[in-house]
């Protein structure tokens, strides 16, 4: 693929410190030294340069300080020509690129340079210390699938790695993974957090209209939905995945008793969980998932960023996407 113009955008929330990030700016864009760059202002790219050239260009602003500035500036950044946007973080901040670009409709492919706390989305395409392999004329184009969230039938992101319904996320603190109060995240703040189950009697999950999973029969500590693939085929020990790709599903949900969404947990705690009750269902673009009656509380997250808090009585809408965005791999 040939490119003229290229968009980095950088999340300054991200895993690892400025230092490191800044590093990791200044390597890829001498990498790009020979495409005219489009840079995110401020600590999103722009604070960054040692000085800009006529090669380089700053578009947007930052206005919200938030995933939201995120979104709007990779809209304005293909608004503006580019033809390949790059972001410097973690899934979810890629997951926000690729929203703005799906909410208008264009397809610049995104690629991203993992700095994050687990970079475990398919949008990740390099970490930071990989970044000395970094040649896109090594790279080729490929189409990636997503799971969609809806709330009150309102398109709020897209996740390619998970949607998850809990109260915590998988975050940095003190230079440590630990796991965040989402909501407290939504505000701006990092907050360790325990993860606590977000189910309730009345917790139903639907499918096309009918209950699959309710809270009267089960306990509910999170909700989780993702894309599948072939690295399911045959691995029975996880249940109806090892069927999607006979059956060519494209998305899977699974309602768990204890929340797997953590990382400070140890082995005597997780043996005090067992048996571990999971209910999974599988899903294509046909159909429709919804769920309602979770636990004021709970917040929905998009391949690791919080987005929302629940509220009593909101419902959670979950589609598939074949083909949502474009990468380069």
């Amino acid at each position: 693929m040939k490119f003229k113009t290229i968009g980095i955008i950088v999340n300054p929330a991200a895993g690892a410190d400025s230092e490191s990030k800044k590093e990791t700016f200044n390597k890829l864009a001498a990498k790009l030294k020979q495409y005219k760059l489009l840079i995110a202002p401020g600590s999103m790219g722009e604070e960054y340069l040692s000085k800009l050239s006529s090669n380089h260009k700053v578009i947007g602003g930052q206005e919200y300080f938030d995933h939201r500035d995120t979104i709007s500036i990779a809209q304005k950044m293909a608004a503006a020509g580019a033809d390949l946007l790059i972001g410097i973080g973690g899934d979810g901040a890629l997951a926000d690129i690729s929203y703005g670009i799906y909410q208008i409709k264009n397809d610049v492919p995104i690629i991203g340079i993992g700095v994050g706390s687990t970079n475990a989305g398919s949008l990740i395409r390099f970490k930071a210390a990989e970044l000395d392999n970094f040649n896109l004329e090594d790279l080729k184009e490929e189409n990636l699938n997503c799971v969609l969230a809806f709330y009150q039938d309102k398109l709020v992101g897209l996740g390619f790695n998970d949607c998850v319904i809990g109260t915590t996320i998988v975050g940095t603190l003190g230079g440590k993974q630990t796991d965040l109060d989402a909501a407290q995240r939504i505000q701006g703040r990092k907050v360790k957090g325990k993860s606590q189950p977000i189910g309730t009697g009345e917790t139903t999950v639907l499918k096309n209209g009918q209950a699959m999973i309710t809270g009267i029969n089960q306990q509910v500590g999170q909700i989780i939905a993702a894309p599948v693939d072939n690295r399911y085929l045959g691995k029975a020990v996880s249940g109806l995945l090892c069927w999607s790709p006979f059956l060519n599903y494209g998305a899977a949900l699974a309602a768990v008793s204890f929340p797997v969404v953590q990382v400070n947990v140890d082995k005597k705690v997780l043996d005090q969980t067992e048996p571990f009750n999971l209910s999974q269902l599988l899903f294509d673009e046909e159909d429709s998932i919804e769920l309602r009656g979770i636990k004021p509380g709970a917040v929905l997250c998009l391949d690791g960023n919080p987005h929302l808090v629940l509220k009593k009585d909101d419902i959670i809408k979950i589609r598939f996407k074949r083909n949502a965005v474009r990468t380069l791999v």
